[in-house]
């Protein structure tokens, strides 16, 4: 009796212990990551920092219409640096704002579509996401090998440029909100 009453006393304690919400940072424009950002545990491999995102997204139904917001997310607590240099942050900071970029492709395709209903538009952006996903992973992969990780300062300097201007090219869809009309 008295190990099931233990028993019962670590579980309810336990439930007290659920995590909370994940630590992230929104990409913002006039904000660029920090090295006091980076608060993960290096992993085991030959890299001196890594920046760990995804694309976020979530739907609100009004009825006639629906708001998705969609956005880039950098998580403090799972991105991490071994050492500080100048260099490998701007590289990292790329990598953040490559995911900025996708995110704005990703608003532009919802934009540029039409949903009968918010279960038809939540399917659709199941599979845009899927798909803009596996495009933003082979884009941030050709990144790091065309810079070499950072080490090649000539084409980090030429991609810092590129991305701008294709952030830039969609400044349009730079707003983290976007509705959706039905077409009922």
């Amino acid at each position: 009796m008295r190990t099931l009453i233990l028993a019962m006393i670590g579980i309810c304690l336990l439930s007290f212990l659920k995590p909370g919400p994940e630590e992230i940072i929104i990409w913002q424009q006039d904000k660029p990551l920090a090295w006091s950002d980076f608060r993960g545990k290096p992993e085991k491999r030959n890299s001196i920092a890594s920046t760990h995102y995804s694309l976020k997204r979530n739907v609100t139904n009004h009825g006639t219409y629906a708001s998705v917001k969609i956005y880039a997310v950098f998580y403090p607590n799972e991105s991490w640096k071994r050492r500080r240099k100048k260099n490998v942050l701007q590289h990292e900071q790329l990598h953040f704002d490559i995911v900025e970029l996708y995110a704005r492709k990703f608003r532009k395709q919802i934009q540029a579509e039409t949903f009968k209903n918010v279960e038809e538009l939540k399917e659709k952006l199941e599979i845009y996401h899927n798909k803009i996903d596996k495009e933003l992973d082979v884009y941030q992969d050709q990144y790091d090998r065309a810079t070499n990780h950072s080490r090649n300062s000539k084409r980090q300097a030429k991609w810092n440029s590129k991305i701008i201007v294709e952030l830039d090219e969609l400044r349009e869809y730079k707003v983290n909100v976007v509705e959706v009309r039905f077409s009922y």
